[in-house]
């Protein structure tokens, strides 16, 4: 028996990071598909959990599968998804939000009752941050206006770098640095 089977014997759950640990950007981290096949036939429970924002759970459970893994949408747990879960207790419920991010964190706050607001016109309650790979000087302009006028800062995660292909691309942190704020 190796190593790695005697280790996983006790083993009935397991939890693990996406971006740099099973995947760089497109490309599988070395023996990703032996090591989860090897939980399959051990059946060791597999979540996958992202500070990423930028996905679905069912886009990255799809980006997974071009690569080979199959792990469905329901063993993806995003960041996103955790501040769809924080903001309520922090938020009245349907709150405008102003977002700093893409389809991943959007989607998933609108489906969690907020109201996302798309400009600086109306109040926000909130302006959350998150990954965004189209971020604009006119998104930032709203974003600080709203954070001026009172809006609440909230950002999704710290990272300063996100693991891609080739290197290590700026993080959601780099966002809330260029409007002069502190992530939260």
């Amino acid at each position: 028996m190796s190593d790695a089977v005697a280790l996983l014997r006790p083993i009935r759950a397991l939890i693990s990071d996406l971006d740099g640990t099973l995947i760089a950007g497109s490309r599988p981290q070395p023996g990703l598909l032996p090591f989860l096949a090897l939980l399959r036939r051990r059946r060791v429970a597999l979540t996958i959990v992202t500070n990423n924002t930028v996905r679905t759970p069912e886009q990255y459970a799809r980006k997974l599968m071009c690569l080979g893994a199959t792990i469905g949408p329901e063993q993806v747990i995003t960041a996103a998804q955790a501040t769809a879960a924080y903001l309520p207790a922090e938020l009245p419920a349907g709150a405008p939000v102003f977002v700093v991010g893409e389809h991943g964190l959007r989607s998933v706050l609108a489906e969690a009752g907020f109201t996302l607001v798309d400009d600086s016109a109306g109040p926000a309650a909130a302006v959350v941050v998150g990954g965004d790979r189209t971020v604009t000087y006119e998104k930032l302009k709203h974003a600080i206006r709203h954070v001026r006028h009172g809006a609440r800062f909230i950002g999704s995660n710290p990272d300063l770098l996100v693991p891609t292909e080739h290197r290590r691309n700026p993080g959601k942190r780099d966002h809330a640095r260029s409007r002069g704020e502190k992530p939260g």
